[in-house]
Parts: C-alpha cells; sequence; structure tokens
C-alpha cells in the first residue's frame, strides 16, 4: 500500500511552515478517507456474503422442519458439490497500490 503524507521540514518559516502543515493535513485525511472507504466497502460485501449463507440456513431448517417427525421412510440424493474444488479466492483490502496526489 502507498499512502503518501507529505513530512514538514523544520526549517521553513512560520507561514511556510502552517501552509505545509494544512496541506499534510489534507493528504492525511484523503487517505484516511480511502482506506475507510475500502474498510466499510468490504464490510459491506461481506454482510452481504452472511445474509446469503443465512438464508440457506433458514431454507435448510424449513426442510428439515417438514420432514421432522415423519413415519415415512427417506431417500436423499445429494450431489458432491460439497466440497468443492473451486474456492473463492481470498483478495487482500490493499490488493493493488493507490497512489492520492494533491
Amino acid at each position: 500500500m502507498l499512502c503518501e503524507v507529505p513530512i514538514v521540514p523544520h526549517e521553513l518559516r512560520r507561514v511556510e511552515s502552517i501552509c505545509q502543515i494544512a496541506d499534510a493535513f489534507k493528504q492525511l485525511d484523503r487517505v484516511a478517507v480511502e482506506i475507510l472507504d475500502r474498510v466499510n466497502t468490504r464490510v459491506e460485501n461481506q454482510r452481504k456474503c452472511l445474509q446469503d449463507v443465512e438464508h440457506r440456513v433458514l431454507l435448510a431448517r424449513a426442510k428439515v422442519g417438514k420432514l421432522k417427525g415423519s413415519k415415512k421412510a427417506i431417500q436423499v440424493f445429494s450431489s458432491s458439490k460439497y466440497p468443492t474444488t473451486t474456492l473463492e479466492s481470498y483478495e487482500p483490502l490493499f490488493k493493488h497500490n493507490f497512489h492520492l496526489t494533491q
């Protein structure tokens, strides 16, 4: 991850230092916003995945509830899709370097 925030040199005059500090804070704010946006996007994506799993669990519970207490013999056919051979690969939050310009 490449986020550049300028360092203020100490040998500047007071007015120049204040301007440089203000610019550094603006850049720091941009970097912080970018990082938090990426985190929020990841959280939303994971929340959607969790809701999908919860929906599947509810459907499975409903199906089991229908079979519960039944006196009939039940034969279950299942595809061999679990465990799967294709796994969803993990994507790092900061996979690509990003540059924020002033």
